[in-house]
């Protein structure tokens, strides 16, 4: 294989619009995978966009405020691929997870990148947390098709793997 064909293959799941779901313990290097792949993916000509699922969330949550949601939905929606970096790290109240549920399958077809310190059969797993329409939330991220990669990687620490 040639060296201009390896981005190309590497990209296929980009291409396909497949998800990616990064998840281990704190420090093995999840962020570091989500943004080496948008880097990749933007040398390539995609459009990627990188946040922490908070900071997302907090910003649909000023759409609703100001009236601008649909607009920031929009500007979520664009972006060939979306990285949700820290996900499942806190309770979602009803609006959260309603806005999470339309982010999700507005972006259907368009990949995401997920990053989470918890697996995804632990994601919110008390049905009466971050439910939306009767579903877990991590219930309808996992439909999407998307490949679970467990980091396995020990944790660094300045740089250096640790004992």
């Amino acid at each position: 294989m040639t060296q201009k064909a390896a981005p190309a293959v590497a990209l296929r799941w980009l291409h396909a619009g497949e998800s990616v779901i990064l998840f281990g313990p704190v420090g093995v290097g999840k962020a570091h995978i989500a943004q080496a792949l948008s880097h990749l993916a933007v040398r390539q000509g995609s459009h990627v966009r990188y946040s922490k699922t908070s900071r997302i969330l907090a910003d649909l949550a000023g759409g609703h405020a100001d009236r601008t949601w649909e607009k920031r939905i929009r500007e979520l929606v664009r972006p060939d691929a979306l990285i949700l970096d820290d996900f499942a790290m806190r309770q979602l109240s009803a609006t959260q997870a309603d806005d999470l549920y339309e982010l999700v399958s507005e972006r259907q077809g368009r990949t995401l990148i997920i990053t989470s310190n918890r697996a995804p059969s632990d994601w919110y797993p008390q049905p009466s947390s971050a439910t939306v329409r009767g579903r877990p939330i991590g219930s309808m991220v996992i439909c999407l098709t998307c490949r679970c990669v467990p980091a396995v990687c020990s944790p660094m620490a300045r740089g250096k793997p640790s004992a």
